[in-house]
């Protein structure tokens, strides 16, 4: 009898269940924040590795919205390039959390955040950088495919935390050990 209620509630368990509920903002906020500051390290290595100032991309990201002048800024052109890779750092950790499976494994969650992170590259340097930062693509030329690599890092470090945290959050209710509703 136990067995046929289990089958039943799993058979009616709502399509949401999937889903992280309340902590969805959480999950996505903080893996964002993550990814980005993986993203970040990453390309602060590359500058420095080619000789570069080590914050040179953080100085080409203040350029959006403001211009070439924001590149000879100091550290106010440098927070809010800074704030300004933090805010889209998140904003796309909270819609991949959004669309990710609870019950992604934690290499199923980092091979799809690789995956969504070059989508979004993709998006991002065809479509919105060019209108909203002209100088982006020449500033980040002599770092080379780096930023390409930093992209790849920031999406796995993002499924891979996401998938920790969904595994910390379960549906209220909901028992992963018998796969049913209480």
């Amino acid at each position: 009898m136990a067995t046929v209620q289990v089958e039943a509630a799993e058979a009616v368990r709502p399509a949401a269940a999937s889903r992280r509920p309340a902590g969805l903002v959480v999950t996505g906020a903080a893996s964002g924040m993550l990814g980005g500051v993986v993203m970040a390290g990453f390309l602060i290595l590359a500058a420095a590795a080619t000789g570069m100032d080590a914050l040179h991309a953080m100085r080409a990201i203040g350029a959006t919205f403001v211009g070439p002048e924001a590149l000879l800024g100091g550290a106010g052109s440098l927070a809010y390039g800074a704030l300004l890779h933090a805010a889209t750092s998140i904003a796309f950790g909270l819609l991949f959390v959004a669309i990710l499976p609870i019950d992604l494994p934690p290499l199923g969650a980092a091979a799809l955040g690789t995956g969504y992170a070059m989508f979004v590259l993709g998006i991002m340097a065809s479509a919105v950088v060019p209108s909203v930062n002209p100088v982006f693509r020449a500033q980040m030329q002599p770092i080379g495919g780096s930023w390409v690599i930093a992209h790849a890092l920031y999406g796995c470090a993002l499924g891979l935390w996401a998938a920790r945290l969904a595994r910390r959050r379960p549906m209220p209710g909901y028992s992963r050990s018998t796969g049913s509703t209480s």
